[in-house]
């Protein structure tokens, strides 16, 4: 029983480190898919693998990308039932040149009246 229950144990913490490292590579394949809609973001290292799904999304000036992903864990040792997670996360991109020009566009309308 305490073999199962130290085998239990780690499995959780691979478990919790597996979503840690899942999160890190979400949030860096979305920033890279965010700076790609933009035009004005590169990242040297090339394409980011990440095994979710991507969902891009535009409303008027700014793009929104979702991130979704289910990270199972191992069922081994005490653990009877599957244990899964889903991962989500937004990232809103936007064109910070053209949200400028807009910005100035908008201010001098207002000032010629």
């Amino acid at each position: 029983m305490v073999i199962l229950t130290v085998i239990t144990c780690i499995l959780i913490c691979t478990f919790f480190y597996t979503l840690t490292a899942e999160q890190s590579r979400m949030h860096m394949a979305l920033r890279q898919t965010a700076g790609t809609l933009t035009g004005h973001t590169a990242y040297p290292d090339g394409m980011i693998e990440w095994e979710g799904e991507i969902d891009k999304r535009k409303r008027g000036l700014f793009q929104t990308v979702r991130g979704k992903e289910r990270v199972p864990m191992k069922t081994r040792g005490i653990l009877a039932h599957r244990v899964e997670r889903d991962m989500e996360s937004l990232w809103t991109a936007s064109d910070g040149v053209l949200y400028v020009r807009y910005c100035t566009l908008i201010r001098k309308g207002t000032d010629q009246r």
